[in-house]
């Protein structure tokens, strides 16, 4: 029998929305496999989407038909997901009922992997679309996290690695104290963000020319490209 320890305060805040667990191996596999996902049935458009804590491993053929738009993605506790396709697929996560749409824990990380990408859907103006990464979020190479439409706002008090594209501006992305940015690829752009005084933009891999959006107002700025 397999068993999940699931954040409390998450299953309290989202019992208004329908939720789809993973239920799969703890090491992964696909996400087009009913029988991985609680009740046995394919997370649907709306959905609120959890991994539970001491999941960790590779979900490949995500929503394998099509992109898709969830009320809710959370990854809980320790889980450590890569989310992969054979196809460019993109996650929207849209304002959901919950306080919280876009949720990666303390502890956990997100990788978005070959060919998905996360766009992160407006909100309204009393009801914001809200992402807290007090995890770690990566995105891959040629990955776009698109935090950039009306009404949201994405708080990192953890950590994002960014190897492909991360789009955004200075009121929809914060860096709160102890966030942490690592721009790890060559060129491109440091995404457009409000910097707390105790968060840090660290640029890596830059071997031909700056990063574009380099004349922010950084709280600390560590830059580490010996090539």
């Amino acid at each position: 029998m397999k068993l999940r320890t699931l954040s409390l305060a998450i299953v309290i805040a989202y019992t208004t929305s329908a939720q789809k667990i993973w239920d799969g191996p703890l090491t992964g596999g696909s996400w087009a496999t009913a029988t991985n996902w609680s009740g046995n049935t394919l997370p649907v458009t709306n959905d609120i989407v959890i991994f539970p804590t001491g999941i960790s491993g590779t979900i490949s053929n995500v929503n394998s038909g099509n992109n898709i738009t969830l009320g809710g993605l959370i990854i809980q506790g320790n889980s450590t997901i890569t989310l992969t396709n054979s196809a460019n697929r993109t996650i929207t996560i849209a304002n959901g009922a919950g306080a919280i749409d876009f949720f990666i824990e303390t502890g956990a990380t997100l990788t978005m992997g070959t060919n998905v990408g996360i766009t992160i859907a407006s909100g309204t103006t009393v009801n914001n679309t809200i992402t807290n990464i007090n995890g770690s979020l990566i995105v891959r190479n040629g990955r776009t996290f698109n935090t950039n439409n009306g009404n949201i706002l994405t708080t990192v008090a953890g950590t994002i690695e960014n190897a492909g594209t991360v789009t955004s501006n200075t009121a929809r992305l914060l860096f709160s104290s102890g966030g942490k940015y690592i721009h790890q690829r060559s060129g491109g752009n440091i995404p457009n963000a409000t910097w707390s005084a105790n968060s840090t933009c660290k640029v890596t891999g830059l071997t031909n020319g700056d990063a574009g959006n380099d004349q922010q107002a950084f709280g600390n700025l560590v830059y580490d490209c010996p090539n």
